[in-house]
């Protein structure tokens, strides 16, 4: 509780310690610490836990892009990446690779192709346990927007699943790997092959999915045709996806960790095979994730079902 207060600010809450390198607002850290501190509340139902998930939500929809700016990432309803309104410094005064700052001096970065899926999680699975719908509602246009952008922009060349470049035209500093695990010796093929982009990351389809789902189940009794529309990417996603990332073998099956631009799979082991089952959604007394059922035995340690 010490450290959360410790990182708790206006804008929600930081990545680290406020003079560390980290100590700033970054979507995919507030999102994945908002996730959490909901798995708390449900346990032992301390409203503080609701109030700083709501902050966080609540301050990441005012960050949410508005416009196409190539040099900074952002698009019409991404979730932020990187927000600092001072100490960007080292970033946006680099003497050979600086970062876009915006003409009000703060720097505002949107390359993160994994935010704008969690930004979606968060706020459906704050709905679930607080039945907030004021803030919702309020929330909506935000809510829209973003699921726009994984129906739309998400997927820049239209395979089906959703992926990031470094757009061509940029004269601006960024990240080149847009995922969780963002340094760019991580994206390889294990023959050394350079991938070619776009890349479409392993855990972003199974977020997608999630977040499809369960605002597909939210819009079932409000606009039915909106429910139909995400409920039918949300299958041609998962379609898409064992299709594409499902590698079988002779023990079993493994999941590639990444599709390149040639739809060529990044084959080597990753942590974020897990990421596909902790994305999965509870309906009923089952569980619903991006992989098909039929590979969850041969997935998972010990031949187990996702329960």
């Amino acid at each position: 509780m010490q450290t959360i207060h410790e990182l708790e600010v206006d804008r929600g809450i930081l990545a680290s310690s406020r003079n560390e390198v980290y100590g700033c607002i970054f979507g995919r850290d507030s999102l994945i610490t908002g996730l959490n501190l909901l798995s708390v509340y449900e346990k032992n139902r301390d409203p503080y836990f609701l109030g700083l998930v709501k902050k966080i939500i609540v301050n990441l929809a005012e960050l949410q892009g508005k416009v196409v700016n190539l040099e900074s990432g952002e698009e019409p309803g991404k979730c932020i990446h990187e927000y600092r309104p001072e100490g960007h410094e080292h970033l946006t005064k680099h003497p050979t690779d600086p970062w876009y700052v915006y003409p009000d001096n703060i720097m505002r970065n949107y390359d993160s192709v994994d935010s704008t899926p969690l930004f979606l999680m968060t706020i459906h699975r704050y709905f679930e346990l607080s039945g907030d719908i004021e803030t919702i509602e309020k929330l909506m246009p935000n809510i829209r927007a973003a699921l726009t952008w994984v129906t739309d922009h998400g997927d820049s060349n239209g395979d089906g699943l959703i992926d990031y470049r470094f757009h061509p035209d940029r004269k601006y500093g960024g990240l080149k790997t847009q995922s969780w695990m963002d340094s760019q010796e991580s994206v390889f093929h294990e023959d050394g092959a350079m991938p070619e982009y776009p890349i479409a990351p392993l855990e972003v389809q199974a977020y997608a999915y999630n977040a499809l789902r369960a605002w597909s189940d939210y819009f079932n009794s409000r606009d039915i045709e909106t429910s139909a529309v995400l409920a039918s990417r949300a299958d041609s996603l998962k379609k898409c996806f064992n299709n594409t990332f499902v590698i079988k073998t002779r023990s079993g099956v493994s999941l590639a960790f990444a599709i390149d631009g040639t739809m060529r799979p990044l084959t080597s082991a990753r942590s974020s095979m897990a990421h596909v089952f902790w994305a999965a959604r509870k309906e009923s007394d089952a569980y619903d994730c991006i992989l098909d059922s039929e590979h969850h035995a041969a997935a998972l340690p010990g031949g187990q079902v996702l329960r």
